[in-house]
């Protein structure tokens, strides 16, 4: 592994631990939407999630490809160019999708474990 892709991989696994951190103590989306704080926080890892991903070279997303790293980037894009009205509750359900097994970012989650192995 290059030392580029384990340095973005770590930085991900780091911006994954704080956006579960930072949604742990909600029982919903809706919660999580109304404190500003928190849901700003985890913006923020996403962003940094997919910043981390378009970084990663070619050769290491093919070597993954079990990870869809598309989604991800794209998850970025969708949360750095639209802004979250609260008449659109859908969006905040979409960032707190973290608890559900089936998708995407559990899916970097639990692969993230995998991968640091590849760092050390």
């Amino acid at each position: 592994m290059l030392e580029k892709d384990r340095l973005n991989i770590l930085s991900i696994h780091e911006a994954v631990g704080k956006i579960f951190n930072y949604s742990k103590s909600y029982s919903n989306a809706d919660d999580f939407y109304q404190n500003q704080r928190d849901f700003d926080a985890a913006m923020m890892n996403f962003i940094i999630i997919g910043e981390m991903v378009a970084r990663l070279t070619e050769e290491f997303t093919e070597q993954n490809r079990n990870v869809d790293w598309f989604k991800i980037r794209g998850f970025r894009n969708i949360i750095a160019h639209n802004k979250f009205v609260n008449s659109d509750i859908e969006d905040p359900a979409m960032i707190y999708f973290c608890r559900t097994p089936d998708k995407t970012f559990t899916q970097l989650s639990s692969r993230n474990a995998h991968l640091l192995q590849k760092c050390n």
